[in-house]
């Protein structure tokens, strides 16, 4: 319902509140009962979420007596922005629900009680969900206590509303490639005739009709052309215009449009204003630790959205829930792209039941409806993963038809990862995002650690060409990818102190708490959250580029860029749970920005490893998704260990909305004559972009007399008491290894809390100082150097012991681990390693490392300041785990 100050009265303040348990109190509304203090404690040291400082779920009724003033001729309406399942009463009657739902706003017409006189006014709030469909909701981004928290209470605009006999409830600009339209919603209290006048400069000229109207709301459609003049709304630049509806003898009624036109090309790629953009998203998942609820303002708003703009985001999705129009009118400004969800989460049977379809038909119109007036608001999925059978489908493809026919100016899909994507496309969808095509994957990793990351050796040229082509058979629109990335993140303690609201961080404090006991200290753990952060810095720009390396996908939505408190703690972000940067260098937000972004110039490496005496061979291509053609050369340097090479490629046209390539160059490796870590540096119109790689000297195996290299721990034994210097390095297998867990390159997907079949390996904490390096330069965080040794297996190793490779561990176990330990057993030393080198010393780094081993063992650096007893070595090889470890 359109509003303004003239005709709105505000009934927010004290409300008296009577829970279904007979609890009464006072409640301040707008507001929720955890912002008033009202309900019991949560589930004491909640250990996968958040903790609530009050819960109540149930009836709740507010009551307040208010005049309800009366106009001749006025209408009078009750309108509670934002709630649960909610119903009103007027001295104890029952008053019907005229719009409302729970992403958009209740509004009853209380007309019929409007007579100057004070009435008991009775708002029944329901977040127990009586019409059948709570699973599904509670499932959902719009009421999990793994977020937001399912609250109760009233927010937003509380308020009475006048308006005349007809009124304008609704007014929309729909801009469509091929024609434009004007939508005016009507309200009238009987049927009737009415001239309409429709103005803005964003027409060309005004509209005028006249309308029959019948008793209720209506839809009125009007055929309109746009001004020559007008500036398109876009990413990143929020042209607005005012529009306003004129019914004679009635009123006039004003609010805000935006002219773009969001659509797809013949080859199925998104387009805005008829050109390809990239879409760069990410996921919503209504995390907001201090309200418990998503911010109502328009301010509050635009603080979020410019914080995710400026880590390169140029489209929000909201994971199974839609944001109060606040957040639409401040991505109205902002030139953010909006894909808000239907409360619906439901992985089993979704839209089946007869109250399912109904509750999620009235919440998909009136989003459209209420939401539909905001340019920002581009896409639109019927829920999160949904699964169902034919008849539930069969309703998915109703919903659609419905909405094509109210509002064609936005895309829309039967969900966001249905099926898993393990049933393709869906024909009557204009876009189809997932995390696969059938088998094959559309993302680098996946539960379980599956994906190209962790599965192949590392490279800079892989694409998901295979699974967009299986979709390409039978479907044209759009692809883009779902829910990428989900690399896990220490937790970084200091944000437990900003836990002030409605929620507590028992579940980050039961974590602090378990360091400690662990002997670890503040800063060790500050070195833990760095690397990890760095390696998921590092897989996110994988994900980024494989997409750009995949013509035919039209972007992909991140989860994400703010850690996620529920589901086990999926502590997967740059941004903490309160949307801060976390105090690393990894979550600088320009270091994300810098390849997630418009234009980015990309090479493609075959590997990452090389030796000197190679010269691959690397494509060079500029990804353009910006809103001009680009004419410029292409500048490349390869610098590291003091030297450096650069070089040009002639100057060439790289068009807007196209991966172009533009040459291809050769690297002289053999300019370097000992190991190193070279940066690979390309320039092009101003963008930048750039690749680590290293390169060693060719090798053969060193052999030395005074070290005993074996991968039977007896054998070791045996040396060690004869005073030897030993590298055991058995197998890379739980039979050779009992006390050991599977390693692999990236952090945990998510978190082990969901995926508990993963095994909690979060990368490497490296002693960058240790003479083993001496020829193997590293820094103290996992690289791409590092990718075949991390396949290997994490030793579990005594607390007390420092390893020279630690394999972090997630939150939930924190065990010690090692990759690669010196000590000193009786008389002898030790280089215990779980990498499996011996069966990869065909591969140059590899050999390398071996070769670095072996000579720091031989060499009279060799001195370990820590010692370990044959028990301790044996319980890591015995069936049977040990107190000790």
């Amino acid at each position: 319902m359109l509003m303004n100050t003239e005709n709105t009265m505000s009934i927010a303040g004290i409300w008296q509140v009577c829970l279904s348990d007979g609890t009464k109190a006072s409640a301040m509304l707008p507001g929720t009962l955890d912002e008033n203090g009202i309900g019991a404690p949560d589930h004491p040291q909640l250990a996968t979420r958040l903790t609530r400082m009050h819960v109540y779920t149930g009836a709740a009724c507010y009551s307040r007596r208010i005049i309800l003033p009366r106009h001749e001729g006025k209408r009078l309406f009750l309108v509670a922005e934002r709630s649960r399942e909610l119903a009103l009463q007027v001295d104890g009657r029952p008053v019907p629900l005229r719009t409302g739902s729970l992403s958009t706003p209740y509004t009853f017409e209380v007309t019929g009680y409007a007579d100057q006189q004070e009435h008991e006014i009775n708002l029944i709030c329901d977040n127990s969900y009586p019409s059948g469909v709570a699973d599904e909701i509670l499932n959902s981004s719009a009421a999990t206590d793994e977020t937001q928290t399912n609250w109760n209470g009233i927010l937003g605009t509380l308020a009475l509303v006048e308006q005349p006999a007809v009124f304008v409830d609704q007014l929309r600009l729909l801009t469509h490639p091929d024609h434009t339209r004007v939508c005016v919603t009507f309200d009238a209290n009987a049927s009737c005739e009415v001239r309409l006048t429709v103005r803005s400069e964003a027409l060309k000229l005004p509209l005028e009709a006249t309308v029959k109207l019948p008793r209720g709301r209506s839809d009125f459609f009007m055929n309109a052309e746009l001004s020559a003049e007008i500036r398109c709304w876009d990413e990143y630049e929020g042209h607005l215009y005012s529009i306003e509806a004129e019914i004679d003898r009635h009123g006039s009624w004003r609010t805000s449009c935006g002219a773009r036109f969001f659509s797809s090309n013949e080859q199925g790629r998104l387009t805005i204003n008829r050109r390809v953009f990239f879409l760069r998203g990410e996921a919503n998942c209504a995390v907001f630790p201090e309200s418990g609820h998503a911010p109502m303002t328009v301010a509050a708003w635009e603080r979020i959205l410019g914080i995710y703009a400026s880590y390169g985001v140029n489209c929000m999705r909201f994971h199974s829930h839609c944001p109060p129009d606040a957040a639409f009118v401040a991505a109205d400004h902002l030139g953010i792209m909006m894909q808000p969800e239907l409360s619906h989460w439901n992985p089993k049977h979704a839209f089946e039941s007869d109250e399912s379809y109904r509750l999620y038909r009235n919440e998909l119109v009136e989003m459209v409806k209420y939401l539909g007036h905001h340019p920002s608001f581009v896409m639109l999925s019927l829920g999160n993963e949904l699964l169902c059978n034919a008849q539930g489908i069969t309703r998915m493809h109703l919903l659609l038809a419905e909405v094509h026919s109210m509002d064609d100016s936005r895309f829309y899909a039967w969900g966001s990862n249905n099926f898993y994507g393990e049933q393709g496309a869906d024909p009557e969808s204009d876009f189809y995002t997932s995390m696969a095509a059938f088998q094959e994957h559309l993302r680098c990793t996946s539960a379980n650690m599956v994906g190209q990351i962790n599965e192949h050796q590392p490279s800079t040229d892989y694409t998901f060409d295979k699974g967009v082509s299986l979709i390409r058979k039978d479907f044209k629109g759009p692809i883009f990818g779902f829910e990428v990335g989900q690399y896990e993140v220490l937790p970084d303690f200091d944000e437990i102190e900003r836990f002030c609201g409605v929620t507590r961080a028992a579940n980050y404090a039961m974590v602090r708490n378990r360091a400690i006991q662990k002997g670890i200290s503040e800063e060790q753990w500050k070195q833990f959250v760095e690397a990890t952060g760095e390696m998921s810095l590092a897989c996110y720009r994988e994900e980024v580029e494989a997409v750009l390396r995949t013509p035919d996908m039209s972007g992909l939505s991140l989860l994400g860029l703010q850690d996620f408190p529920g589901q086990g703690t999926a502590l997967v972000g740059m941004l903490n749970s309160h949307l801060q940067a976390k105090p690393y260098a990894f979550a600088d937000p320009n270091r994300f920005a810098a390849f997630f972004r418009q234009t980015l110039p990309i090479a493609t490496l075959q590997a990452r490893c090389f030796q000197t005496n190679e010269k691959p061979t690397v494509g060079l291509y500029i990804a353009n998704y910006g809103q001009i053609d680009l004419h410029d050369a292409c500048r490349w340097s390869l610098s590291g260990a003091g030297t450096s090479v650069d070089g040009i490629i002639s100057a060439c046209l790289c068009p807007m909305g196209q991966l172009t390539p533009v040459g291809c160059i050769r690297l002289p490796l053999d300019r370097w004559k000992h190991s190193a870590e070279l940066l690979l540096s390309i320039d092009y119109g101003g963008y930048h972009n750039e690749y680590n790689l290293w390169v060693y000297p060719p090798v053969t195996i060193h052999r030395s007399e005074q070290v005993v290299v074996t991968g039977d721990v007896h054998d070791a034994l045996t040396q060690l008491r004869h005073g030897r210097h030993v590298l055991l390095d058995p197998a890379p297998t739980e039979e050779a290894i009992p006390q050991s867990i599977q390693s692999q390159y990236t952090p945990d997907f998510w978190s082990v809390g969901t995926f508990p079949e993963q095994s909690g390996a979060m990368g490497c904490l490296i002693d960058t100082e240790h003479p083993v390096f001496a020829n193997y330069p590293t820094r103290a965080y996992t690289t791409w150097q590092w990718w075949q040794m991390t396949k290997g297996r994490a030793i579990m190793i005594p607390d007390r012991l420092h390893p020279i490779v630690r394999v972090l561990d997630s939150y939930l176990y924190m065990r010690s681990m090692a990759l690669m330990l010196e000590v000193r057993i009786g008389k002898g030393v030790l280089m215990l390693s779980g990498m499996g080198l011996h069966k990869h010393l065909d591969r140059i780094e590899v050999c390398t490392l071996y070769n670095g081993i072996v000579d720091y063992l031989s060499s009279e650096n060799c001195a370990p300041g820590q010692e370990m007893t044959e028990e301790e070595l044996l319980t890591i090889f015995s069936c049977q785990a040990s107190n000790t470890l």
